[in-house]
């Protein structure tokens, strides 16, 4: 799937805490073609090689970054749904907003859906952090619902954060063109998932740990807010 090519301003750099010591780290939001995104995405290649023997070139349009003491250590994507057709939507039968509204019995708007993906970590409790961080960052938005392709592992690290999606769909490796390309991803039986973005986060704000990291990012995390908003306008990828 093509995406278009935003020729975005410098990504904006935040010092913030990576962990209860006393390392240095900031956290980066980048679009398309911004200086450092090259190094995020090897980073994310070289995760999903070493963990699932794949080789994968798709990464979506924006991918926020965490660097712990000057290293690259975790990163994860996102992309609005109006920017374009979603990665994961090559699963499903039907546009997700419609999936979502028959599945939720509401009315769900495409503009209010946010896909998270290319989650990687090299750096044990990075992602976790960086889980926070975007917690925060969509609570701030106009997204009111996120979707994802999620294995085992993933799982896992959403309901650490209160998530309890609902399940749309398997994640069939019949449906992409080049599915040899993903290794042994498919082997460990990922399923397209979404949920609702506020109930999860405000159960995770219940939470000492998150609130502590919270707390640690949330001078750092307003500057990045009206970033994410800009870039995920439709239209920009």
């Amino acid at each position: 799937m093509s995406e278009p090519l935003l020729l975005a301003p410098p990504a904006t750099a935040i010092p913030l805490l990576c962990s209860l010591g006393n390392m240095t780290s900031k956290l980066t939001l980048l679009a398309r073609q911004a200086d450092g995104r090259a190094e995020v995405e090897t980073l994310i290649a070289r995760e999903f090689q070493r963990k699932h023997q794949a080789e994968i070139r798709y990464f979506l349009p924006q991918l926020l970054s965490l660097r712990c003491a000057g290293t690259l250590t975790a990163a994860v994507g996102v992309q609005a749904a109006t920017q374009g057709p979603l990665f994961l939507e090559q699963y499903l039968p039907q546009p997700i907003e419609q999936l979502l509204s028959e599945q939720s019995g509401q009315e769900v708007k495409r503009g209010q859906i946010l896909e998270i993906g290319n989650l990687v970590s090299a750096r044990a409790g990075s992602s976790l952090l960086l889980m926070v961080a975007l917690s925060e960052l969509i609570a701030a938005s106009r997204f009111r619902w996120v979707t994802f392709t999620a294995t085992d592992e993933v799982q896992s690290l959403l309901s650490k954060l209160h998530y309890q999606p609902i399940l749309l769909a398997a994640a069939n490796a019949d449906k992409l063109q080049h599915p040899q390309v993903w290794g042994a991803y498919y082997q460990k039986h990922p399923q397209v998932m979404a949920g609702m973005a506020l109930p999860a986060i405000t159960s995770a704000r219940r939470l000492p740990r998150y609130q502590l990291l919270q707390q640690l990012l949330a001078p750092q995390l307003t500057e990045l807010q009206p970033q994410l908003a800009r870039l995920t306008e439709a239209g920009h990828g």
